[in-house]
């Protein structure tokens, strides 16, 4: 079995790092700033209007600062509760109630808690067919929360044309953070159907999105309705093309139950044949998915090794670590504590830094490398009980005080323990 993987060389670090700082772009620009939540509120949206209410009364609101003014939160909720908001309702009870930005007033107080409460149980208990009753007579309230139970397929197969439909009529009429919701929605229902579109037209890739959708999961955060066998149909030609499609329908077939593993072990090792990453990480004990339904593995311990020395050899230090375990813990091998020395150094050690500007932004970006934390504490425990390696206290304190710098708890303690040994 050759293992095709390819060193991780500064570009692709580059790669990943740009698309780190995307994702990140991508993310942090989705967040309301407290400015954009006040023009929000003051346009009329009563979700923003309570949300700015709990800002001001907290002094924080997504982790940024906000000032703690107790009468405008006690002003914002009231403007909610009138307009019958139950949360605004409730949050104008408890200003009541704690004297918070108005003077104590338990009568008042009581009532609204009351109303919210009420109405808030109200909303709950409202049948399907009511809501539907209700968002066709122009309620926007009833519009929105139809739209959530048709995105998320609340009791009902999940539907993103009728949710979008019922969320730009709530939008229209301005309700809570509908025309945010639409246009998320809108965005994941565009992708899907271009992942659809590329499927259909023999994408092996797309193919594995699109069994993703069909499986009942929600890639991008959109769901449809589940089709199992239609999935199975598009795995089954993805992996007739590509190794991701082999391991796709690898992990499909092991949902319906230990009838599937013979069928499962030949996609994963033709997969595997063609040097897929995930593949080879699965057969060496790397992944815990996909799992046999009955347990146990689906290789053999000395297929487990072997694929693990390989990607251990192709320098992939996760793999470094689990074959210094297995030497350590005899796992598919004799036990050889010695054979494990060099693979835990090897892991334990930090990577040469990359040269040049590459270098420097991948370092600026993550920071310098500091090696392996498991491998750390490994050998330092292995220096401790000479195991493999000539006993030596202090290159175990070494290794121990690397790992616990690096994050790990258990080298920390076992610093400890070697301290009160001494004494």
């Amino acid at each position: 079995m050759q293992t095709k993987l390819i060193p991780r060389k500064g570009g692709e670090r580059l790669l990943a790092a740009l698309v780190f700082l995307g994702i990140n772009f991508l993310f942090s620009s989705c967040k309301d700033t407290p400015t954009q939540l006040k023009i929000r509120a003051e346009t009329g949206e009563l979700q923003a209007i309570v949300r700015l209410a709990e800002a001001y009364q907290q002094g924080v609101y997504e982790d940024q600062p906000m000032p703690y003014w107790p009468e405008e939160a006690f002003r914002l909720f009231r403007q909610a509760a009138q307009q019958g908001d139950p949360k605004g309702m409730k949050g104008l009870g408890w200003c009541f109630l704690e004297g918070e930005g108005t003077p104590v007033n338990w009568r008042e107080g009581a009532s609204w808690l009351v109303r919210g409460y009420r109405e808030a149980y109200r909303d709950r208990k409202k049948t399907l067919n009511q809501l539907r009753a209700e968002a066709s007579s122009g309620s926007a309230k009833s519009q929105y929360r139809l739209a959530l139970i048709y995105r998320d397929g609340q009791g009902v197969d999940p539907d993103p044309v009728q949710a979008i439909r019922l969320f730009g009529q709530a939008a229209q009429a301005g309700y809570g953070d509908s025309g945010q919701c639409l246009d998320r929605l809108k965005s994941a229902w565009k992708n899907f159907q271009e992942t659809e579109k590329r499927a259909q037209a023999g994408d092996a890739s797309a193919m594995v999105r699109y069994a993703e959708y069909l499986e009942g999961n929600s890639p991008g955060g959109l769901l449809v309705k589940a089709d199992w066998s239609k999935a199975c149909a598009y795995l089954e030609k993805s992996a007739k093309k590509s190794p991701e499609g082999k391991m796709a329908l690898a992990r499909h077939l092991l949902r319906k139950g230990p009838s599937s593993e013979d069928r499962v072990r030949k996609l994963c090792l033709e997969a595997s044949r063609e040097g897929y990453p995930p593949a080879l990480e699965f057969i060496a004990g790397l992944q815990a998915d996909p799992t046999p339904m009955g347990g146990g593995s689906l290789f053999s311990e000395q297929e487990s090794l072997q694929t693990c020395e390989e990607l251990a050899e192709a320098g992939m230090r996760d793999a470094q670590v689990l074959l210094a375990k297995k030497y350590l813990a005899g796992d598919g091998c004799p036990v050889a504590p010695a054979r494990a020395i060099p693979w835990l150094k090897r892991a334990a050690n930090p990577q040469k830094n990359e040269s040049g500007l590459i270098g420097v932004f991948f370092d600026g970006l993550f920071g310098p490398d500091r090696g392996d934390a498991e491998a750390q504490f490994l050998l330092g425990c292995c220096y401790r009980d000479g195991r493999g390696v000539g006993q030596s206290d202090s290159e175990a304190i070494r290794w121990l005080q690397l790992s616990a710098q690096n994050g790990r708890g258990e080298a920390q303690a076992a610093l400890a323990a070697m301290r009160l040994a001494r004494n």
